[in-house]
């Protein structure tokens, strides 16, 4: 299955708060003098020559940018990569022939991207392709943040990279999610501890976790988290509190299928033969491109 994840790309400058910017967050095309684009395109640009190893002692990753176009302040193209470090095989499932694969061979995965980064904002767009087996989100914040590129060009800023959806996808998400398990944090009704209460200082609070039992569920997540709820500031979303959820949404004439992992886990737009023009079931670029340009479009607009 291909799908394309979102996320919303963002910089925060502690010298840049101020009343009307308590987020401190900067123009992205003007980064202390810096337009993102033009670091993403020198970064990719980087890695396009050959493959780079990106891991370490623990995840030995390689990293190939195979094809890198520019289209105003859009930027899209391939990237492959994998991981080594582990001798096997592989096997031709047809044929039932093997070949050795050493510790210093690799898998490679072929993935799609898209950044948009319109000017003059503080937000802008990342897409990135994932399959069953793969996918390129973490690869680049570990490229492109950790290793220090970007915090390097920009004097100590991080590129803050957060899953994205359109507000009717969440909204439908609150609606119909149910609830395996929350936390309440620092609730402040003690007497949830029934006689321990009295013992507790002035001003301390108390963390439940409630567990639905088994099966079952404990309600939706408009009832915990919706802005009528009255446990909205107590609760924390864990990895583990609910199930994916598809939402079918119609937009300017366009269906698309979106997946809501956990809020602010993931979100992915699942795409098919009829939205994207596939060879041997992989995207013919020139298809992805366009249909990916378009989402980035709309999620800007949607923002």
């Amino acid at each position: 299955m291909h799908s394309i994840t979102m996320y919303s790309l963002s910089v925060s400058d502690p010298a840049a708060k101020c009343p009307t910017n308590k987020a401190g967050l900067l123009e992205l095309s003007n980064i202390k003098g810096l337009d993102l684009l033009s670091l993403l395109n020198e970064w990719l640009n980087l890695h396009n020559k050959d493959y780079s190893d990106i891991g370490d002692d623990e995840e030995k990753k390689v990293l190939h940018v195979s094809r890198v176009e520019e289209d105003g302040r859009f930027l899209s193209g391939w990237v492959e990569y994998g991981y080594y470090g582990i001798p096997g095989k592989i096997v031709n499932v047809k044929t039932k022939k093997k070949t050795r694969k050493s510790k210093e061979d690799s898998d490679i995965n072929h993935l799609y991207f898209c950044f948009y980064i319109p000017e003059n904002k503080k937000n802008s767009i990342a897409l990135f392709h994932k399959t069953n087996q793969a996918a390129l989100k973490t690869i680049f914040d570990l490229s492109f943040n950790s290793t220090n590129f970007f915090k390097d060009k920009s004097g100590g800023l991080k590129l803050r990279i957060k899953p994205l959806c359109k507000k009717d996808v969440l909204n439908d998400w609150m609606e119909k999610t149910q609830v395996k398990k929350l936390y309440l944090e620092r609730y402040k009704d003690k007497s949830i501890v029934g006689d321990l209460a009295d013992k507790l200082p002035i001003g301390s609070t108390v963390t439940v976790t409630i567990n639905a039992p088994r099966g079952g569920f404990i309600g939706k997540m408009q009832d915990w988290m919706g802005k009528d709820s009255e446990f909205t500031e107590d609760v924390t979303l864990l990895s583990d509190m609910c199930g994916d959820l598809t939402t079918k949404v119609d937009y300017k004439g366009r269906k698309s299928k979106t997946v809501l992992s956990n809020k602010g886990t993931e979100s992915r737009v699942i795409i098919t033969s009829s939205d994207v023009e596939m060879h041997e079931g992989f995207p013919k670029f020139n298809s992805i491109d366009t249909y990916a340009k378009q989402l980035a479009t709309e999620l800007m607009e949607n923002q």
